[in-house]
């Protein structure tokens, strides 16, 4: 592991543990959950981790999280307030350490962190279940766009229209998109779902699939130790990666986060250094 990881590894060890003593439900979900997979732990290049949590579980691990963990160790919860990079998941960070971060033309600096996402679920009928994410995914859309954290388009219509939503969004509130999306959210049970879906996933639809992929937690190794991932770990990852199992070409193995990484430096130092560039 790189020092990056072993941040990230030292975090993981600390939320499982919270996880099993409080019997909350995770799965590691996407690069993570390729990484257990494949290599046994993390994907070499990689600098982040993610997993996922039953809405129900997520929500309780919020409530948890501030007592919970360790003073180093931060957590932003979405929703908590306006202008806060609300991306619909939470973050859990180190707060000695510096991850700086590119979005459109803004920058943001904060520790290393770990990605928690609600896991939800769409009904049992496959068609309904269609419907439902795509009004849950346009729910999103507008969050993003509240937040100008989504590129304009390709084409002059879609240019166009996602002015259009952006202005609508900006109307509407950031606080206000949250709510909705979570309300609309919470109509169906992740446990009682044939059909579930992360809806705020940045793989779009690919993040849409069987409920039985995810299953009953079961144990991986990963590095030294054990954490949760999918029971049906191949219908997962084929459907969210295809060939999961092939290597990216060289010139795709590189980190998917950080611009600027620095684990002996606490980011709110970073932020006060820089503050007048």
């Amino acid at each position: 592991m790189n020092d990056t990881q072993n941040v990230l590894f030292r975090m993981m060890k600390i939320i499982h543990r919270i996880c099993v003593e409080n019997n909350i439900r995770y799965y590691m979900i996407g690069g993570t959950m390729l990484g257990a997979v494949r290599h046994k732990g993390f994907i070499p290049w990689d600098d982040d981790m993610d997993i996922g949590m039953p809405r129900k579980d997520f929500n309780k691990f919020l409530s948890l999280a501030a007592k919970a963990l360790p003073e180093w160790m931060e957590i932003e919860i979405p929703g908590e307030r306006d202008g806060n990079y609300n991306f619909g998941f939470a973050k859990i960070a180190d707060a000695n350490t510096t991850l700086v971060e590119k979005y459109d033309m803004m920058e943001r600096a904060w520790g290393i962190f770990i990605d928690i996402f609600p896991l939800d679920g769409l009904g049992n009928n496959r068609i309904a279940s269609n419907l439902c994410f795509g009004i849950a995914r346009y729910k999103f859309l507008l969050l993003k766009l509240n937040q100008n954290l989504t590129h304009a388009g390709k084409s002059i219509a879609d240019c166009t229209l996602r002015k259009i939503l952006r202005i609508y969004a900006s109307v509407l509130g950031e606080k206000r998109i949250y709510r909705n999306l979570v309300k609309y959210a919470e109509k169906h049970s992740f446990y009682r779902s044939d059909y579930v879906a992360n809806l705020v996933g940045s793989a779009s639809v690919k993040e849409y699939m069987k409920s039985t992929y995810f299953g009953i937690p079961r144990r991986y190794k990963f590095e030294s130790e054990e954490f949760f991932g999918v029971e049906d770990a191949d219908g997962y990852l084929s459907s969210l990666y295809g060939n999961y199992k092939t290597l990216p070409p060289e010139d795709k193995r590189v980190p998917h986060h950080g611009i600027m990484i620095m684990t002996d430096v606490p980011y709110r130092d970073y932020i006060k250094k820089h503050a007048n560039e």
